[in-house]
């Protein structure tokens, strides 16, 4: 995108439901999907001229995301594993 002059735009509204999927613990390393229902704008620019999406258009999103640690580790970190939208 950076090489065209695309720039992909997104402003999150607001978080209106988080919903834990599933957990499950393997040895030493732990999983959660979490899926999040939000509000958001997206719209694609290229020369800072709006191509695709509105600036003020909501849209309600769906993403389901996997986080991952090691739950022997002394990080307090998840680190993001997967992620998809629909």
């Amino acid at each position: 995108r950076q090489k065209n002059n695309q720039k992909l735009i997104t402003n999150l509204i607001a978080i209106d439901n988080i919903e834990i999927m599933s957990a499950l613990l393997i040895e030493k390393q732990a999983s959660i999907v979490v899926k999040f229902n939000s509000k958001q704008i997206n719209y694609l620019q290229i020369n800072n001229e709006t191509v695709q999406g509105k600036k003020e258009e909501i849209h309600e999103v769906t993403d389901i995301w996997t986080f991952k640690k090691d739950v022997t580790s002394n990080n307090p970190n998840w680190i993001v594993a997967a992620t998809s939208s629909n």
